[in-house]
């Protein structure tokens, strides 16, 4: 099973800046800028990215793209985005590194 929710950016330099210039031009992208933005985005993300982009990176896309995909992703998730969260472990991010994850 893989939750497309739990992967979460902040507090990136790209995600502040993209939370602080609002979401709504986003919500007007073409499709095809939107999966730009999002490859791009979650490729950020990932260490492997070769391996990523050959095997799943086009089903995270899917899910967030497209005419149902990119509206519930930003009325859904960006809009109610809250980084309390990761805020709180944002200092332990370097210990965190240490601990592979794996989706399966």
């Amino acid at each position: 099973m893989i939750d497309v929710v739990s992967f979460d950016s902040y507090p990136s330099r790209r995600t502040e800046e993209q939370m602080k210039n609002e979401v709504d031009p986003l919500t007007k992208t073409s499709d095809k800028g939107h999966r730009s933005h999002f490859k791009s985005w979650l490729l950020s993300a990932v260490q492997n990215k070769d391996k990523f982009e050959e095997s799943s990176l086009d089903t995270f896309l899917d899910y967030i793209s497209g005419p149902a995909g990119q509206g519930s992703l930003f009325q859904h998730q960006v809009r109610h985005y809250d980084p309390k969260h990761t805020m709180d472990i944002a200092d332990r991010y370097y210990d965190l590194a240490k601990i592979p994850v794996k989706l399966v």
